[in-house]
């Protein structure tokens, strides 16, 4: 019987340990606590973007369209950004840290500033956050770093949206395939595919 005592002190001590590692784990990926009537950070997020080189997280609520900036290595809260009511994607411009979130319903991408996650209330900062219009229901976009470049496909309207990042307007709008539904653009060469749905055809 000391035999079996020895044994299930023994047992406990291992299970509470576990129970107790496995507790600090998760720890780090639960939701932080509001102070007062703040709302959720994440009351519904749908979409996670990194950004590795600067070591920062964004997490999408699709509920209010507000995007939270997290630095990735600690998870700390950096910024809440209120970016797009309707949005539906999210890109990034890798050499510059600008962030770029796609408003289905009001046809246009919201442009954040890599500085609205500099400190302070991101919220504020309005002058880090700009709208521009783009074609009849986007549904994708992906940036062009190197060349600095957003393409967004225009679902309604059987086109593609050109955005020179630099000047932060729409420079061309080109005809592509029947309803087209996700862009890509190769890193190296800069050819941009587009998958039409419908039409089941690439331009």
């Amino acid at each position: 019987m000391r035999g079996f005592a020895r044994v299930s002190k023994r047992f406990l001590v291992v299970a509470i340990i576990a129970v107790a590692a496995a507790f600090f784990v998760v720890a780090p990926f639960s939701r932080p606590a509001q102070p007062g009537n703040s709302p959720p950070l994440f009351e519904q997020p749908s979409l996670v973007l990194l950004d590795e080189q600067r070591d920062r997280a964004f997490i999408l609520n699709a509920h209010s369209g507000t995007v939270v900036g997290l630095r990735a290595s600690t998870k700390e809260v950096v910024g809440r950004v209120a970016a797009a009511p309707h949005a539906s994607a999210m890109a990034l411009n890798a050499q510059s840290g600008d962030l770029y979130v796609l408003d289905t319903l009001l046809n246009s991408v919201v442009m954040v500033k890599a500085g609205a996650w500099s400190g302070g209330s991101a919220e504020s900062a309005t002058s880090t956050v700009q709208r521009l219009l783009v074609g009849k229901q986007p549904t994708s976009l992906v940036a062009d770093s190197s060349r600095n470049r957003l393409y967004v496909t225009n679902f309604d309207d059987n086109s593609m949206s050109v955005i020179d990042l630099t000047q932060a307007r729409v420079i061309a709008t080109l005809s592509v395939g029947q309803g087209p539904r996700q862009v890509v653009v190769h890193p190296r060469t800069g050819l941009v595919y587009v998958a039409n749905e419908p039409e089941r055809s690439v331009s």
